[in-house]
This record gives C-alpha cells, sequence and structure tokens, in this order.
C-alpha cells in the first residue's frame, strides 16, 4: 500500500455497481451517496481493455429514484470536469457512454466511483456483456485497481453493518434463501477449462455476492445491541414494559397529575409491576444459566467453562495503550497502534541466540521445495474434492461464529443447500488444480483479547490475538486437515504424540493433570523426590518459524499440491486489525500460525511434536512401569519432569537446544521449577532466572 493512500484515511472503497435487481431485494445500506460524494471522488470514463479483471467485493444499492441519482451524478460531473481524464494508459475510450443492453438509450448512472487519490492506481475497466449474476437491464462495469487490500483507516467514521439475524429466520425464510440461490447460481457458468488465477478469484467473488445477495433478500437482520440483556426475550416482559411505557406517556401528555386518586397516576405509578417482572425474568434467568452450568459440570467441562465465562461480566476496554514509547488514547490512535505492535510481533527478527547456519539451511530447503514443485500424486492428498466430502465437514461447523472480511458466515453455508455445495466442490477443485488460494482466504481480520486476571490493559502483551478468517477458507481448511489425518492413518504415523495433551480429542486439561499427579503420586509413594520445571513458551502461536514447520510438514509426508497450498496459505499470509470498530493498516503474516485458524492448532502440536521424540531419547523422564513420562505438555505449556536434578539438567539442556534451533523463545521469569518431596517434607520453589536465557 502506498504511504498517499493511506494519508486519505477512506471512509469505504467501491467499485459501487448501480444495479436494479430483479431476484434480490434492493437494501439500503446506511453509507450513503452522500457520503461518496463528499469524499470527492473521481468519475472515470469508460473504456474497454482485455479480459482481466477482478469483479467488485461487494455490491452497493441506495435507493434513489432515477431522476435524484441522474441528477446527482450530473452535478458531481460538472463539479469534477475540470478535472476528468484518461485514468489510465493503454486504454482507449468508448464512443459512447454506457449503454442500456437493447443499446437505445444512453445512461448517467452507470459509474465506478473511486477516491481521486486512486487515480494513477487503475489498471483497467471493463463493460462485460456475459455477467453471470447480472439482473440488471444495463452492462456490469468491471474495474481493476494495481493495489493491495484496503481497509478503513482508523481516522475514519464506523462503519454501520446490519447483522443478519439467523436465528429468527422461519422456514419459509431459509426455503426462499435457498431458492434464491439455486436462481443465481443456475445461470453461473464457472470456467474450468484453461482457468486462471483471475477466473478463480472472479468465482469466488460470484459465489460470495451470491450468498450475500440471497441472504439480505430474504434473512432477517438487525443491528447488534450488546445492551440488551436475554431476559428481554420474554414476551410478556415485553408486554408489561410496552404498558408502563403508554401508561407514561399518557401521564405526561395530561401534565403529570399527582392526585392519588387520578387513573392516569395510578397507572403511571404501576410501573413497579414492571420492575417486579423484570427482576423476577431476571432471577429465572439466572436459575436457568447456573442449571445449565451445574449439568455441564457433571458432563462436559469445556461446556462448563464456556457457560461460565459467559455469566461473567466483561471488564470496560481500555481507553489508553502503550507501545514503543507511544501512548495512544483516542480510538483511533489505539486502532493504529495495535496495528504497528501487530506488525511488529508477525515480523521476522534477527536474534544472535538463534542457529543461523540452521536457518540458512532449512530456509533454503524449502524454498527449493517450493520452486521444484512436487510432481508426484499422493491419491489421499490430491484427488478431487467431493460434494460428499464438503458435507461432511460442513456438518462440523458451529452456528454464532465470526465471520472473515468477506461477511460470510457459517450459517450462509449451512443453510444454503445443495447447490451451493456443488459450486464449492468446483470452487475447492479449481483451488487444488491452480495451486492457489483466493486472496480473501489468505487474509485475516485480528481481534485483540484481553488476558484478564488484573493484567495491566495499556500494555499489548495482556492481550491474546484472536485471527477470524473467510467461512469459505475454513471450510477448504477443514477438508485439508481431514485429508491429512487420513493419510497419518495409513501410513501408521501418530500425530500428536500421545503426551501432548492439548488440540486432541478427548484429552485437553483433567487428563493431563491427572496423569502429572499420578506420575507424581508414584514416586512421593516409593520415596523418591520428583524435580518438575514448568516452562512458559512466550507467545508461541504467533512466533512459529514457518519454514520450520512447513519443513516437518515435508518430512512426515505431506507433498504435492496440499503442501504448496498450505506454503501459501501462511508465507503470502496478510491481516488487519479490528479495534473498537475501526481498522488498521495491512500487513504481512511473516512468522506464527494465527490463533483460530483451522489448521493452527495441529500445525503447532507438529512443530514442537519431535521435542517430545527428544526429550524421550535421554531416558532422563519419570519411568511409571513401563511408561517414560519425561514431560507433559498441553499445547504450548510444557512441564518436564524427571526424578534427579542431572536428569532434569538433561531435559532443560534438550529444550534449550531444541529452542536455540528452531527459534523459539521461553520466558524465564514466567518458568518455574518445584520439588515434590515425600511426606513430612516441604517442597521449594526457585526461579530459573539463572537457567533459562
Amino acid at each position: 500500500m502506498s504511504e498517499k493512500v493511506w494519508k486519505w484515511q477512506p471512509r469505504f472503497v467501491s467499485p459501487t455497481l448501480l444495479l436494479k435487481m430483479k431476484y434480490a431485494e434492493k437494501e439500503n445500506i446506511n453509507t450513503g451517496y452522500d457520503d461518496l460524494i463528499r469524499q470527492k471522488p473521481t468519475i472515470p470514463e469508460d473504456y474497454r481493455t482485455p479480459p482481466r479483471n477482478l469483479g467488485p467485493e461487494f455490491i452497493y444499492q441506495k435507493k434513489f429514484q432515477t431522476s435524484e441519482l441522474t441528477s446527482q451524478i450530473s452535478s458531481l460531473k460538472n463539479e469534477r470536469q475540470e478535472d476528468e481524464r484518461n485514468m489510465s494508459q493503454n486504454v482507449h475510450s468508448l464512443p459512447v457512454k454506457i449503454r442500456n443492453k437493447d443499446k437505445s438509450q444512453k445512461s448517467l448512472i452507470d459509474y465506478i466511483c473511486i477516491p481521486e487519490i486512486l487515480e494513477h492506481d487503475i489498471s483497467n475497466l471493463e463493460i462485460k456483456d456475459d455477467c453471470p449474476y447480472d439482473f440488471s437491464d444495463h452492462y456490469p462495469i468491471y474495474m481493476s485497481l494495481n493495489i493491495d487490500l484496503l481497509c478503513g483507516s482508523s481516522g475514519s467514521s464506523k462503519l454501520g453493518r446490519h447483522v443478519l439475524k439467523w436465528t429468527k429466520a422461519d422456514e419459509f425464510e431459509i426455503k426462499m434463501y435457498q431458492t434464491e440461490i439455486d436462481k443465481i447460481l443456475d445461470i453461473i457458468k464457472p470456467k474450468i477449462d484453461n482457468c486462471t488465477i483471475n477466473d478463480l478469484e472472479h468465482y469466488n467473488t460470484v459465489l460470495t455476492n451470491a450468498l450475500h445477495m440471497s441472504a439480505n433478500a430474504y434473512i432477517p437482520c438487525g443491528k447488534f445491541r450488546h445492551y440488551l440483556k436475554p431476559y428481554w426475550k420474554s414476551n410478556d416482559l415485553n408486554a408489561v414494559h410496552y404498558e408502563q411505557r403508554e401508561a407514561r406517556r399518557e401521564w405526561k401528555n395530561n401534565n403529570k397529575p399527582r392526585n392519588k386518586s387520578n387513573r392516569l397516576y395510578k397507572e403511571y405509578k404501576e410501573k413497579r409491576i414492571f420492575r417486579k417482572r423484570k427482576r423476577q425474568a431476571e432471577k429465572l434467568w439466572r436459575e436457568e444459566k447456573y442449571e445449565d452450568i451445574k449439568n455441564a459440570a457433571e458432563v462436559d467441562i469445556g461446556e462448563f467453562f464456556r457457560t461460565a465465562r459467559k455469566m461473567r461480566k466483561q471488564g470496560p476496554t481500555t481507553d489508553k495503550l502503550v507501545y514503543d514509547d507511544t501512548e495512544a488514547k483516542t480510538p483511533g490512535d489505539i486502532c493504529m497502534l495495535w496495528g504497528k505492535y501487530f506488525e511488529n510481533l508477525y515480523s521476522i527478527k534477527e536474534e544472535n541466540c538463534f542457529d543461523k547456519q540452521f536457518y540458512g539451511k532449512i530456509s533454503k530447503k524449502v524454498h527449493d521445495l517450493f520452486n521444484n514443485k512436487y510432481k508426484g500424486y499422493i491419491d489421499t492428498l490430491d484427488k478431487p474434492i467431493t460434494v460428499d466430502e464438503i458435507k461432511d465437514q460442513v456438518r462440523t461447523l458451529k452456528a454464532g461464529k465470526s465471520p472473515g472480511q468477506d461477511y460470510i458466515s457459517n450459517e450462509h453455508i449451512l443453510y444454503g443447500g445443495e447447490n451451493i455445495l456443488k459450486h464449492l466442490s468446483v470452487l475447492y477443485n479449481l483451488i487444488l488444480e491452480q495451486e492457489y488460494l483466493p486472496l480473501s482466504f489468505r487474509h485475516g481480520i485480528v481481534i485483540p483479547l484481553y488476558k484478564g486476571n488484573n493484567k495491566d490493559k495499556t500494555n499489548p502483551n495482556s492481550y491474546r490475538a484472536v485471527t477470524l478468517t473467510s467461512s469459505l477458507g475454513k471450510l477448504f481448511d477443514k477438508i485439508i486437515l481431514n485429508r491429512i489425518h487420513k493419510l497419518l492413518v495409513n501410513i501408521n504415523s501418530v500425530m500428536p504424540h500421545p503426551l501432548q495433551f492439548g488440540f486432541v480429542k478427548e484429552h485437553g486439561a483433567i487428563p493431563a493433570i491427572y496423569t502429572l499427579k499420578e506420575a507424581i503420586h508414584y514416586y512421593l509413594e516409593r520415596n523418591s523426590i520428583v524435580y518438575a520445571i514448568f516452562l512458559d513458551n512466550e507467545k508461541a502461536f504467533d512466533r512459529v518459524w514457518q519454514d520450520g514447520l512447513l519443513y516437518k510438514l515435508n518430512q512426515i509426508g505431506i507433498q504435492g499440491k496440499l503442501w504448496n497450498l498450505i506454503y501459501m496459505s501462511y508465507k503470502t499470509a496478510t491481516a488487519h486489525v479490528q479495534h473498537s470498530g475501526l481498522t488498521s493498516q495491512v500487513f504481512r503474516i511473516e512468522q506464527g500460525v494465527g490463533q483460530g485458524r483451522v489448521l493452527s492448532a495441529w500445525l503447532f502440536s507438529l512443530f514442537i511434536n519431535d521435542l517430545i521424540c527428544e526429550l524421550l531419547s535421554t531416558h532422563c523422564g519419570l519411568l511409571v512401569g513401563p511408561i517414560s513420562i519425561p514431560t507433559i505438555l498441553l499445547a504450548d505449556d510444557t512441564t518436564l519432569l524427571s526424578a534427579t536434578v542431572n536428569g532434569a539438567q538433561t531435559l532443560l539442556n534438550v529444550v534449550n537446544s531444541y529452542a536455540l534451533k528452531w527459534r523459539l523463545k521461553y520466558n524465564a521469569s514466567k518458568s518455574s521449577v518445584l520439588t515434590f518431596t515425600p511426606p513430612k517434607r516441604l517442597a521449594t520453589i526457585m526461579t530459573l532466572q539463572h537457567v533459562l536465557t
């Protein structure tokens, strides 16, 4: 992104395609045409160029009467006439303006409006006469810009977006949504033979637009109201509240009588009935939630913690952020500072402690692997993706999850019907064939989440980053991960290691704690000391060495097209931060796997899996019968276990050597050693500042 673009700080960037829809309902976008005019956009003339285009990311429409819209466009053209010019070289102007399909009329309303500062970045403009989702009596316009992904800067106003209320949609509305999708998709003819990368991007955009247009036409929508408590959903409470407000309104309109015998005054004072009902509804809601927590504690510990967290009152967000000797206090400045923080976090930094020779060796191997692409065919990984395979993964999708930058949610897919799955099968197979991921699949939205525990809210390190990505991309990642699991089963490979209790089905914190407790008790009962070293892996997910990860992925047999796609997914990834409804600058992701992505947990397990093997080879861990337990891992939390001081030091040396090779960092101030002694002896705790660096 050029610096001049960011100085402009756009409210939003079109293309704006003004269509007269026949199928989908017109949507009234709050960001009106008047706002666009105030940005002093340039209206490029109509040019014909070779067919190398990307379709518009979103289709905007404003409910203007034709005469009103034509008048505003004409007025804008007259104001800007002195500045209009040919916006791109190597293109030539059409002899007439945009025409109707019957070529009988000219039109003044078919324009793509862009900010003036982008006028020199236009690569081509084209009128498409074969647009598959064109329901207008006008030809649509396509424009390409030679810029990276744009997002509103933190200095711009918030863009109000209506939220689709899928839970309020009835069977008829869902059916009409599916019917609308079928109408649109039935006329879409994807280019399969001689498909190019631009064709693939265009097809992905078409599917995204089809889902949005259909959902906006028939699915109820509204704005999120954070102040609305769950117990307000009670119809009884709403009815009593309405009666109370009407009584108060009538009382005010009659000069607020204070006579206790007055009917209006009596009805107004009955507001205490509403308050009583409100307290009863709140009490009932809390009792139901407490019962849910109680039941979850007996059945599903994960559901127990999720329900308990929902009951907590969330603290206010910080109004100040301090990073790199910079203090930000306004929402815009805070958002931009978040962008700077995460851009630095995800950038590779050279550190003298790491093994540079090993780094160069692995990086060269990965570079060679990508350039000399594997020509073989691995059936489990490379076979075409079927509709049934997509259906299996769609069943695992959960409703209510946050969407990525394309605003396609899981519900768009869950309720989309059979036809959308067929088109997704075509899209995913084109991705496999081209070994190319669409841009929207590779871009993430980073959300900083406060860790709690009374940490300093002005310190960025007190927050955890969660990355939101495209739902269509996450569904594709689920298919990739499922194929990888099948390949590992076929070659009898166990990944992750059984001593890794994180990210594994039917494993978790409780089995890890149970294993740790029983192993320690086994030694204490035999009058033996146990040394437990607890290590804190600093920014584990955010600092994974990507070349090292890709190398390990290739070593376990993940090769060919899927390896190339995973390479592209991480090596060309971008992101921006979203905070308080504002967005930061776009930055590259040069390291890390991103918390929140489908493949992240499994890839992180793969990255540290051979550390467990190296620790086992030392034979310095605890031995419970025939089972050796030198370490217990719960995701990135590492515990080393040994019965001797020398054994504990040997395990620590292995971790240190591994960290220097594979570029891991451990936080010495948050790491500690705990000595468990037999009964009647005290455990001692000491820091590892003198050991870990």
